[in-house]
């Protein structure tokens, strides 16, 4: 963070200086002096050096978690749809090679739906 981010704010443990950055944690103004840095990241303590990383990893295992369920929702959606297809094709194919079988079919659909039509007030 820069200073422009703290402009106006005193060092919480120096209220004679100025302030150049916040902590990741818990966002106290800190002066140059207090901040302890830790892989880029700025914090007034150890303790919110720790906090912070916990939280990062428990974040980091959700984010994990939540995209294995989605490539397994993924994987499951292309699965029923090679099923969907390969059974359209497989009826197509059937249907195209029992044209006799497949008009009986078409004419007992039809004589069905006339008889529900005919039961429907």
């Amino acid at each position: 963070m820069t200073a422009a981010n703290v402009s106006g704010q005193v060092c919480l443990n120096h209220p004679d200086r100025s302030a150049t950055s916040r902590c990741e944690t818990c966002f106290k103004p800190l002066c140059d002096e207090c901040i302890q840095v830790e892989d880029g990241k700025h914090f007034c303590s150890d303790t919110c050096a720790r906090n912070y990383r916990a939280t990062a990893a428990r974040i980091d295992g959700i984010a994990a978690r939540d995209r294995a369920r989605r490539r397994k929702k993924m994987l499951r959606r292309l699965v029923l749809l090679v099923v969907i297809v390969t059974a359209a094709v497989f009826a197509y194919r059937w249907w195209k090679s029992n044209p006799e079988t497949a008009q009986d079919l078409r004419r007992q659909l039809e004589r069905k739906a006339e008889d529900v039509k005919k039961q429907v007030p």
